[in-house]
C-alpha cells in the first residue's frame, strides 16, 4: 500500500530535504496503525528512503504485523536512481530483494530459489521512490505522470491522472491538494494520492481500494524536518 517535502525547501541536488512523516492508516470507521516514511540524504549525493507500518489499537492484539520498506541510491539532477530495494512483513517472514545493476542493465531479485532479473526500462524506480519521485514531478504539474517500476517478479507500469483540486483536512492543517488517480474509476483496484504544494507535494492522504471494495486510508498525521 501506498502507497508517501516540503515546506523546508529543495536540498542542492534539486531534490525535497529530510523529513519525516506519520500517517494514520484506517478502513472506513477503524483506525489499525501507523505508518512512518523518513527520508534521508547523504553528503556524497546518496538517499536512503524508508517506510514502517505497524498495528496498533485492538487489532494489534490479533494480529502484529510490521512492514518495513527500504530504497536506497543516488539523487542525479532531480532524478532518483536506485540501487537496492528491501521489504519485510513480519506476518508469515514475508520479504524480497531487488538490486539495480546498471552496468549490466539488469534488475535483479537474488533472495529466490530460482533468481529473477529482466532488463531495466529507461528511468526505472522501485515501487517506493516513485513516490518521491513524484513529489519533484508536480512542481511542473503536468496532467499525468508515468513510472516504469520494478515490484517484486515483474516490470510494471504506473499512471497517475491528475484529476484536479481538492482541499484535504489532516491533523496538521487543511492542504489544497492535487488529486491524482491510478486505475479507472470502475477498475477493481484504485489508488488515489492527495499532494499538497504547499508542502512541496508531500503526500497529504492516500486511498488504496482492494479488488473486494475494501478501501484504506493513510492521512498525515504529523510533518518534521530532519
Amino acid at each position: 500500500m501506498l502507497l508517501l517535502a516540503l515546506a523546508t525547501g529543495a536540498s542542492a541536488d534539486n531534490g525535497p530535504a529530510p523529513f519525516v512523516a506519520v500517517y494514520a492508516l484506517s478502513q472506513g470507521s477503524l483506525s489499525f496503525g501507523t505508518m512512518e516514511r523518513r527520508f534521508e540524504l547523504k553528503g556524497d549525493g546518496g538517499y536512503r528512503f524508508l517506510s514502517r507500518m505497524k498495528t496498533t489499537g485492538v487489532l494489534s492484539l490479533v494480529r502484529s504485523d510490521k512492514i518495513s520498506e527500504v530504497s536506497s541510491g543516488q539523487l542525479r539532477d532531480g532524478r532518483f536512481v536506485p540501487d537496492t530495494y528491501s521489504y519485510h512483513n513480519s506476518r508469515g517472514d514475508k520479504h524480497h530483494a531487488l538490486r539495480f545493476d546498471y552496468g549490466s542493465g539488469q534488475v535483479l531479485r537474488s533472495d529466490q530459489v530460482r533468481p529473477w532479473s529482466a532488463a531495466m526500462p529507461t528511468a526505472v524506480l522501485d515501487k517506493l521512490v516513485y513516490q518521491m519521485q513524484m513529489m519533484l514531478d508536480l512542481g511542473a504539474h503536468p496532467p499525468t505522470l508515468r513510472y516504469n517500476i520494478a515490484d517484486k517478479n515483474k516490470l510494471k507500469e504506473y499512471v497517475f491522472e491528475d484529476r484536479g483540486s481538492e482541499e484535504v483536512v489532516t491533523d496538521v492543517g487543511r492542504y489544497q491538494s492535487v488529486r491524482l488517480e491510478r486505475g479507472a474509476s470502475a477498475a477493481d483496484r484504485r489508488t488515489v494520492v492527495w499532494c499538497a504544494e504547499e508542502l512541496d507535494w508531500l503526500p497529504v492522504k492516500v486511498e488504496y481500494r482492494e479488488k473486494d471494495g475494501s478501501v484504506t486510508t493513510a492521512l498525515l498525521r504529523s510533518f518534521d524536518k530532519l
